[in-house]
């Protein structure tokens, strides 16, 4: 990732973090700040946010999706059981992401 980039996400997160801490409920937020970190290489950082997001909307697809994150941390049953809930959750897909929970799902059962 180039330093430019870094700063613009440094620059998105700082500001995410202010709507936070006035109003720590706002739908969205903590996704787009767990999307922040996973593309920065934090996943312990994207894993938290993630997990305040489905704290406060227990449907949010695309936070269960990226929350298998765990899969990397060594939480295999936890992505899986996330893998689970987002292909159980109707509604909006994320592009071909159906395909790749299925795949998951199949290599991480026991």
């Amino acid at each position: 990732m180039r330093e430019r980039d870094v700063r613009y996400l440094d620059l998105a997160e700082e500001e995410l973090i202010k709507a936070f801490e006035i109003q720590p409920l706002i739908q969205g937020v903590h996704l787009t700040l767990g999307n922040i970190r996973l593309t920065k290489g934090d996943n312990e950082g994207a894993l938290s946010y993630y997990t305040i997001a489905l704290g406060i909307y227990p449907l949010e697809k695309e936070a269960l999706l990226n929350r298998a994150t765990l899969e990397n941390l060594g939480r295999s049953s936890e992505a899986l059981d996330d893998f689970k809930r987002f292909l159980a959750i109707p509604g909006y897909e994320l592009s071909e992401a159906r395909p790749y929970a299925e795949a998951r799902i199949r290599i991480l059962s026991p």
